[in-house]
């Protein structure tokens, strides 16, 4: 805490006690002034540090967000991606401050994520509403019958007929 002026009442009453109190008033007020300058000093240091660790951060996830996310590469495309993103991040409840203060390329693929999602689910809705009217079935052709079966149903009409003539058929099969 800051020193304490001595009173005007010491003054009056004993000016030597005063005077003593003024002189050890202003060293301590020297003293303070000086603590609050290197506190000052240490705080500046400080918000210099983190504001030079938050930008190299910005750049690193400014990286990994173009590596993640190619649109973002092309400042053309950005643009247009980041007002998708915003718009998106707003239909989920987002604010433009919270928004803003996005700094981790992560959130920002989600946040993307969702935006391609919604559009998939938009589209496929808009194809399940439009009636299939157009659309023609073409009988497939007949397939030939597959050997074994025909095979069994020259045995079944030997069998049924008993001649030697479909034996000998079946066999032949």
């Amino acid at each position: 805490p800051p020193p304490a002026l001595p009173s005007a009442d010491l003054a009056q009453k004993d000016p030597v006690a005063y005077i003593r109190a003024k002189a050890q008033y202003d060293a301590h007020l020297q003293q303070y002034q000086h603590q609050q300058y290197s506190i000052q000093s240490v705080q500046e240091q400080t918000r210099a540090a983190e504001q030079a660790a938050m930008s190299a951060n910005l750049e690193v996830q400014a990286a990994e967000l173009m590596q993640r996310i190619p649109e973002f590469a092309n400042p053309e495309t950005a643009a247009k991606a980041k007002a998708r993103l915003v718009s998106v991040g707003k239909e989920y409840g987002f604010s433009d401050s919270e928004l803003m203060g996005v700094t981790d390329a992560r959130t920002v693929q989600v946040l993307n994520d969702a935006a391609k999602w919604r559009e998939l689910q938009a589209r496929t809705a808009e194809a399940k509403k439009t009636p299939d009217a157009t659309r023609t079935v073409i009988p497939a052709a007949r397939r030939p019958e597959p050997a074994q079966l025909a095979r069994s149903k020259v045995v079944e009409a030997a069998k049924k007929s008993g001649r030697l003539e479909d034996w000998a058929a079946a066999i032949l099969k």
